[in-house]
């Protein structure tokens, strides 16, 4: 409560004057001994919202508003028995400051809808430099009014949970499947590096053979240095080209032995080194379009082409991608399990793939780049003989053109 108090002091200002000003300009008094009504109700209810408040019943921005609320009722009272004794009066004419409420809940409202946004940039530095401390990825979070959602992807999550609670205005960190970095990253550049740095040591390990060798065997040994060396190089180039369409088909080249978990994993341990900013090659922005949807998967409602706050999100991160490769066009298939009649299939999932393209045309990807396909139930990549079967079924694909 004290980090509410010193964040919305601005806000908490005017609802102390609006009390004071209440008590001096009002002076209906109960009769001696007795409360009025309003303030029973209000007592009650201020009550309800310490205990919701003390057991964290409300999370993110609701609890927000609810810890302003009681600090704001607090405020109100103090500054309406100030205005009481100020003009020599007695705290038993309350009777009447129930009108000045009015006029608090409004300053609380508009606290709430400029204070709480700034309060979470302030909160975001401040987390955010803890998490760069620990060489973790400074974007693998959000803030949420006084929360934060934390990735359970980060190598020591208890740890830096820890010393995320003991930053000030912090109340708690809540874990979640989703890599919530603002740009996904991919390791191609990783595994491309790992290639060179077998390139070396192959490199390294033919010098050390000419060496060993003598003279006798030099031009021999000089023809395995060359020969390893080009091996190694044409290695790392082939890696560097095709790392993004290795991951790209992950999803669907996985051994049939991959669980679910698995493959999020891979495609978690994937979104880690595309550069922040700046275009992408066709196999990188294809590669990332794919890890983006393992991890993210595009749902509708049954018979509905309604997208959901999930889908959405995933929808606004693919949008982002397909934003760094603009050159390319992209066919969004949209897929369905055998459940219904094949025609009716075949309609409902163009008709979802057709609002996958003007979702993101009004995300600002140029819609002649987008082309909608439905291809029904004519594509299976399980058995629909079972629901988990049927759940790989439903599926929408971006395939760059």
């Amino acid at each position: 409560m004290t980090y509410i108090i010193s964040h919305f002091w601005l806000w908490l200002l005017p609802i102390f004057i609006a009390g004071i000003a209440t008590a001096i300009l009002t002076r209906q008094a109960e009769a001696k001994g007795k409360v009025a009504p309003w303030l029973i109700w209000c007592g009650l209810a201020f009550a309800a919202g310490v205990l919701t408040a003390l057991l964290d019943v409300l999370l993110g921005r609701a609890g927000v508003w609810l810890e302003t609320a009681l600090a704001s009722f607090v405020v109100y009272m103090l500054g309406a028995g100030a205005g009481a004794l100020l003009r020599k009066g007695d705290l038993a004419e309350h009777k009447g400051w129930a009108l000045g409420l009015i006029p608090a809940a409004l300053l609380w409202f508009a606290g709430n809808v400029f204070g709480t946004p700034n309060m979470e940039a302030d909160l975001k530095k401040s987390v955010g430099a803890a998490i760069k401390d620990a060489r973790e990825d400074a974007r693998n979070f959000q803030i949420v009014g006084r929360d934060v959602l934390l990735s359970n992807d980060v190598a020591d999550r208890g740890a830096l949970a820890a010393t995320i609670r003991k930053i000030e205005g912090i109340r708690a960190v809540i874990e979640t499947e989703k890599t919530l970095a603002e740009t996904p990253a991919l390791g191609i550049a990783e595994r491309a590096a790992d290639v060179a740095k077998d390139a070396a040591e192959k490199a390294a390990e033919a010098g050390k053979e000419a060496v060993e060798t003598g003279w006798a065997d030099a031009g021999k040994a000089t023809h395995d240095v060359a020969t390893k060396g080009a091996d190694a190089d044409n290695d790392a180039d082939k890696t560097t080209v095709h790392a993004g369409k290795a991951v790209a088909n992950q999803s669907n080249t996985a051994a049939p032995a991959a669980s679910p978990a698995e493959k999020a994993a891979a495609a978690k341990s994937a979104l880690k080194s595309l550069p922040v900013s700046g275009p992408l090659d066709a196999a990188a922005c294809q590669a990332a379009l794919n890890a983006t949807l393992v991890l993210d998967k595009i749902d509708f409602r049954s018979g509905s082409v309604k997208i959901g706050r999930a889908s959405a999100y995933a929808l606004d991160r693919l949008a982002a991608l397909l934003q760094r490769c603009p050159e390319q066009k992209v066919e969004i298939g949209v897929h369905a399990d055998n459940v219904g009649d094949e025609e009716g299939n075949q309609a409902l999932s163009q008709r979802r793939a057709d609002k996958v393209a003007r979702y993101l045309a009004n995300e600002g990807v140029a819609a002649a780049r987008l082309t909608g396909v439905g291809y029904g139930d004519k594509q299976p990549i399980a058995s629909n003989d079972h629901e988990e079967g049927r759940g790989e079924n439903r599926r929408v694909e971006f395939i760059l053109k």
